[in-house]
């Protein structure tokens, strides 16, 4: 098991020690950029290889070579499809950005194929509630979904016209949280879907 987060790899330890299966998951801090070699994974070296919403690099073809060529058997991967689910599109749209879906899901399934393999498509769709705990929170959470998209995006709108935009959006969409009256949600529930993409090792048909 393997990630680039310290943080994320002491809540994986944690985790693995509470199931009593230390002597059965090996633990390596590890990122796709980094030499998989020197950290002695193999060509090979496993039957199955998953990465699930894991996949954050500029070079998509180099990890997607990486983790083939790890696997024995099979490899499993998930991708955003559409735009990311780290971001509200209804906002984005609405506050007058041009809203730029991610196409990595396609880019896979042709790079997959060019390594000889038959990759298999299908969607996850998943739902998330928001929840706040005031109307500030959320202005701040969304206020830097939106920077954090305006500067991916080279858009630019002044500070006190994003502030006014987004502001006006939360206004038009908090509500109470149905099952807790001090928390405010979202009045529709964010959807998001996530391409699942496997295949099973041999060369192509």
């Amino acid at each position: 098991a393997a990630d680039f987060s310290s943080g994320m790899l002491a809540k994986l330890e944690e985790a693995v020690c509470a199931e009593g299966l230390q002597d059965r998951v090996r633990i390596v801090q590890l990122a796709w950029d980094d030499d998989w070699e020197a950290a002695g994974i193999h060509e090979g070296a496993f039957d199955a290889c998953f990465a699930s919403r894991s996949i954050a690099t500029e070079d998509l073809l180099g990890a997607l070579c990486k983790l083939d060529g790890a696997a024995r058997k099979r490899c499993c991967i998930t991708l955003p499809y559409s735009t990311s689910p780290r971001i509200d599109d209804r906002m984005i749209a609405d506050v007058g950005f041009a809203v730029h879906p991610s196409y990595d899901s396609s880019y896979a399934i042709a790079m997959v194929s060019a390594l000889g393999q038959l990759p298999t498509l299908t969607y996850i769709p998943t739902t998330r509630t928001d929840t706040f705990e005031s109307t500030e929170a959320a202005l701040e959470r969304y206020l830097d979904m939106a920077r954090a998209y305006e500067a991916d995006a080279q858009q630019h709108l002044p500070g006190d016209e994003l502030r006014s935009r987004v502001s006006a959006w939360l206004d038009a969409n908090l509500v109470p949280a149905a099952d807790d009256s001090h928390l405010l949600t979202l009045k529709e529930q964010r959807t998001s879907f996530w391409a699942f993409i496997a295949w099973t090792k041999g060369p192509a048909a």
